[in-house]
């Protein structure tokens, strides 16, 4: 296991691999269902606070994706709200008691909704049919992500 920082490099580069993955299908579309596509990097982000083993490794995660994200020379409003979300994730994942596939789950719904609180306050006041699909979308899609980690983890030991 090569270290840098005290960041392991493979988990390094899979997470950058995904996050630019995340990017481009989000911007692709690939995944819309009728309007709605699951908030990929929104997933991918929350999936890196339970492979981190301490706060530092997140943010450096977690600022290195925001070049990939963003192209523009200041932040979004976007980007500041998953970063507090990410981060807000990373202490809660702490506290949870369940498997790590529910307790993935249950923060990738509240990621989800805090995103959408945090982001557009009216917005879930005003389409909330629109808001539960795309946080239950969202959670479908951490749960086939969960179980193809798990079973790929069993048989390879990639994490």
């Amino acid at each position: 296991m090569i270290k840098i920082l005290n960041i392991n490099i493979l988990h390094f580069f899979s997470f950058l691999l995904a996050i630019f993955l995340a990017g481009f299908i989000q911007s692709s579309g690939f995944l819309l269902i009728k309007g709605l596509g699951p908030n990929i990097s929104l997933i991918i982000l929350l999936l890196a606070t339970f492979f981190s083993p301490n706060f530092v490794e997140l943010l450096f995660y977690l600022f290195s994706s925001f070049f990939i994200l963003s192209w523009r020379p200041e932040l979004s409003p976007e980007l500041c709200v998953l970063a507090v979300v990410t981060i807000l994730a990373y202490f809660a994942s702490r506290f949870l008691s369940l498997s790590k596939t529910i307790n993935f789950i249950i923060l990738v719904a509240t990621g989800s909704a805090l995103f959408y609180l945090f982001l557009s306050p009216l917005f879930l006041f005003h389409f909330p049919l629109i808001a539960i699909k795309e946080i239950f979308l969202n959670s479908l899609f951490a749960a086939i992500l969960a179980f193809f980690i798990s079973f790929f983890s069993s048989r390879f030991h990639f994490f």
